[in-house]
């Protein structure tokens, strides 16, 4: 087409970006689009504002940011072309284990704030009915927008797997507190199908809840072979249950008659690239009734590696009398539709705090959860905010429906985990699965489902969509405490890697996660032995088939070094390591030993939160490995070895909790360490004594 999208970075010294420019056009013969970014941080390198200007458009502030003494983001003003009048102050609250807690407050909205969030682990209101969580489970969630001025909540169940079992729906300053408007219960089988689920709603006069959807689930092994709806309700799953449901080789979903789709075709990637339906299925308004469209085929077209470029969505209007096509363009972020009339509209492009919308020639602003899920959109209307619209999900991801019902942008589907919703299958595109929230399912295989062999390849976030989302691709996930820990992380990571290699850290939309990514700057770069062990280890564990989560932290009561349990990394005590001295455990060796136990951990099968088979295997003779931690600690002391180039020959952990070891150094001396943690603060203390 002789379009271009083009990047310039303007980066310090260290590679940190301080202004981006981007340049598109979509043909040869359009007008170029310009976009520019700012960026300023302060001395810990720490973002402080992030601007941005669409072409010769006034200058816009996404963020201004405000850390605490730990680095956590304290608060963030959003929005407005003045440093001094934002749109939205979003304040943020922390527990003492760094877990977010408060995204505003819902019990106060004044001050302007649109969306108040809160989420509880320990501390639940009804703690009969939702019992307060150990574990990282959530036990409740309360919200609340100026929309209605209504306090809403969720409490939550879960069985022994952690598998959630209830949301129960509450108004808590209303008449009727528990109302069940918006329950959803579950029930799985052992491999973590769902066998039964129902979901309520509002009546739309707001009296009672109506029964919504009473599914039952048959299967064939792990596929799901049909859905039945007892609930005579047209909303959530359709009302006309029963039909097969259809699979090729390679254990896809390729039909779905109770929602119309008569077949579906996958790529090489198992990406679907054709999905016909029944052009004589009637879809169900939910206040309506019958709907004037009839879905007749959508069509995708992708790059090499998966990335969407096109769809094309043909339906008949007028209940089958006039065909329509409508085409969507996805190109390096910038979207485009092409209407049934042929008009071609530049729809927007996103920003790191929602999007801008060419149309309108408006910057939309987003509050989003601790999932990513947006839950309000808002823009300035020239004279004041306005709130565009507002999403609110059953925990497996079905939106509620019958109240704050604003108009919003047909054209922006982004929502549940900030994905885009396929509004003729009501499935999310995730990038390289498509999810059904109405049944709690994908439609294709987990491409790592062979190494979960307990857990069913079709389950959504091991069933706990409260606690997790399920990102895509092969990875290592990391999240940092602060900005410190990150910065000591990157640091350390680096230098070990002795520039042949360089980490890409790359944000997971909607979360404070990131995926990492090693890439050669240097094929010629020389590395000594203790470096080449490291990036091996390194990048299989970022190259591994399973997904390994971690957060760094510093200084944590909870971490000495890291946490077999949580996964949690200390990297102030790790780098504590090389502060005394050489010798004895670096801080790579260290770093790659809590990396490696949680591969291993991984490839196990378990997932964070869980500790393993913690008794001894009587099946193990000579008393050498019995629990998972143990076969995961003895890899993990081999990887450190390598990298530290020494050999571990004793351990001894005294009654004080001190750690003694002993290492034979490649110079054939030896080195005596000691470590220790000061259980107020957390933080290791390491004293390395050299010996003949």
């Amino acid at each position: 087409m002789g379009g271009y999208t083009k990047t310039e970075s303007e980066l310090d010294f260290s590679g940190t970006p301080k202004q981006i420019k981007t340049y598109h056009k979509r043909l040869s013969s359009d007008t170029e689009k310009v976009i520019t970014e700012n960026f300023t941080y302060d001395h810990q390198n720490r973002l402080l504002t992030h601007t941005h200007q669409v072409d010769s458009n006034p200058m816009e502030y996404l963020a201004q940011n405000k850390y605490n003494e730990l680095s956590q983001l304290e608060y963030k003003k959003v929005g407005g072309t003045s440093s001094n009048t934002p749109l939205q102050q979003i304040d943020y609250a922390y527990n003492i284990r760094g877990w977010m807690t408060k995204i505003n407050n819902p019990n106060d909205l004044s001050g302007g704030d649109l969306f108040g969030y809160e989420i509880k682990y320990q501390n639940p209101v009804n703690t009969s009915q939702s019992p307060a969580k150990f574990n990282g489970n959530i036990a409740e969630i309360d919200w609340k927008t100026t929309n209605d001025g209504v306090m809403r909540r969720y409490g939550y169940q879960y069985d022994g797997l952690n598998r959630l079992l209830k949301g129960i729906y509450q108004e808590p300053q209303s008449s009727v507190p528990q109302n069940n408007f918006y329950n959803e219960e579950q029930s799985y089988d052992l491999s973590g199908n769902i066998l039964t689920l129902r979901r309520n709603q509002a009546a739309y006069d707001g009296s009672t809840a109506l029964l919504l959807d009473n599914l039952n689930y048959n299967y064939n092994g792990n596929k799901l072979t049909s859905v039945t709806d007892t609930s005579g309700n047209y909303g959530g799953y359709p009302d006309v249950g029963g039909n097969t449901i259809d699979y090729d080789a390679n254990g896809n979903m390729k039909t779905q008659k109770d929602k119309g789709i008569l077949q579906i075709d996958y790529n090489l990637l198992n990406l679907p690239k054709e999905v016909k339906f029944d052009a004589t299925y009637i879809i169900r308004n939910k206040v309506t009734g019958e709907s004037e469209e009839r879905n007749v085929r959508t069509n995708y077209l992708y790059r090499a590696d998966g990335t969407k470029l096109k769809k094309k969505y043909i339906y008949f209007f007028n209940k089958g009398n006039s065909e329509r096509i409508v085409t969507t363009d996805y190109l390096d972020g910038f979207q485009y539709t092409t209407s049934y009339a042929g008009l071609i509209s530049l729809n927007f492009v996103p920003t790191s705090e929602g999007y801008f919308d060419f149309e309108k020639n408006k910057y939309i602003y987003n509050y989003s959860d601790h999932l990513g899920n947006v839950r309000l959109s808002y823009f300035h209307n020239g004279s004041s905010i306005e709130a565009l619209e507002e999403n609110n999900y059953y925990p497996f991801g079905l939106k509620h429906d019958g109240y704050n019902i604003l108009n919003g942008n047909p054209a922006y589907t982004y929502s549940y985990n900030n994905k885009e919703l396929q509004t003729e299958t009501g499935m999310y595109d995730y990038g390289a699965r498509f999810y059904m929230p109405d049944i709690g399912r994908w439609g294709v295989i987990d491409n790592k489902a062979e190494k979960y062999s307990s857990m069913s390849p079709y389950i959504y976030a091991g069933n706990n969509p409260i606690a997790f989302i399920d990102p895509d691709g092969n990875e290592l996930i990391l999240s940092f405490a602060t900005a410190t820990a990150r910065e000591s992380y990157e640091n350390l990571v680096n230098s070990t890697l002795g520039g042949k290699y360089t980490t890409e850290y790359t944000r997971i939309d909607g979360t404070d996660t990131y995926k990492v990514t090693l890439n050669m700057v240097n094929k010629d770069a020389s590395l000594t032995k203790e470096q080449q062990a490291f990036s091996e280890y390194y990048r299989n564990i970022i190259e591994a088939e399973e997904k390994i989560s971690q957060k760094i932290v510093e200084n944590s009561k909870y971490a000495n070094f890291g946490n077999w349990i949580t996964g949690d990394i200390d990297i102030a005590d790790i780098i504590e390591l090389d502060e005394v001295g050489k010798g004895g455990t670096s801080s790579a060796g260290a770093l790659i030993h809590e990396h490696e136990e949680q591969y291993e951990k991984a490839k196990m099968g378990l997932t964070n939160g869980e500790p393993g088979k913690t008794k001894q295997d009587s099946s193990v003779v000579g008393g050498k490995i019995y629990t998972d931690y143990e076969k995961a600690h003895d890899k993990a002391l081999k990887a450190e070895d390598k990298v530290n180039g020494n050999t571990r020959t004793s351990a001894i952990n005294t009654s004080d909790s001190n750690i003694v070891n002993i290492f034979k150094e490649s110079d054939k001396t030896k080195t005596h360490q000691v470590v220790w943690f000061h259980k107020s603060t957390g933080k290791a203390e390491v004293k390395k004594t050299k010996l003949p």
